[in-house]
């Protein structure tokens, strides 16, 4: 989208998406990770709001459990 405007005095960073990689133990990228998909572990931002919203919790390598009480409990107020 960046590119179809004229110079907007900004300079954007552009960014792979990111996922846990089982096999690394952390947060990575294609670039970063030299495991394929099945060490992968993504979640869509649609997906993480309905488990929230229905009081599950996400796995624990995309939310933390504390983090994910907090937002539970905010969902039931909605």
């Amino acid at each position: 989208i960046f590119e179809t405007y004229d110079d907007l005095g900004i300079s954007n960073l552009n960014f792979e998406h990111s996922f846990w990689c089982k096999g690394v133990g952390s947060y990575a990228t294609q670039k970063t990770s030299p495991f394929g998909k099945d060490m992968q572990l993504t979640i869509s931002g649609t997906k993480l709001r309905e488990m929230l919203g229905n009081g599950e919790h996400p796995p624990a390598e995309i939310v933390r459990p504390e983090i994910a009480d907090i937002l539970i409990a905010y969902y039931k107020t909605l």
